[in-house]
């Protein structure tokens, strides 16, 4: 995965990370959660796997696919930020408590804090 990671160190046990993943990154994983959806379930009147995208969200709901389009995004930039920014996470990062969810054509911008171990 293609991602930009930026950060700083307000503290000595904490990392703010800022990950941008761009735009064609974000959409490929849109259409491969609507293929997922659309092969695991069964639409009324389509083949299995050969929903169109408007059933799709009739049915299931677009902000359900987009949550976890944005979902498969964090687990896929999660380990990719963590070896460029060449840390050990202690716990689990914090997103923030506003939710982020992934937009078509848009890049999706990340700020994660992160607990690492304290530097002597």
């Amino acid at each position: 995965m293609n991602i930009t990671v930026t950060a700083e160190r307000p503290e000595s046990d904490k990392v703010v990370a800022t990950i941008t993943v761009p735009a064609a990154e974000v959409d490929k994983a849109i259409a491969n959660t609507y293929k997922e959806v659309a092969a695991k379930y069964n639409f009324q009147g389509f083949r299995k796997g050969h929903a169109p995208r408007p059933v799709i969200d009739g049915i299931v709901g677009r902000d359900a696919i987009l949550a976890q389009a944005t979902e498969d995004i964090v687990n896929d930039a999660q380990p990719a930020a963590f070896e460029q920014l060449d840390i050990v996470p202690v716990d689990r990062p914090s997103y923030g408590e506003d939710a982020v969810v992934a937009v078509e054509h848009e890049d999706l911008v990340l700020v994660a804090t992160i607990n690492v171990p304290p530097t002597c």
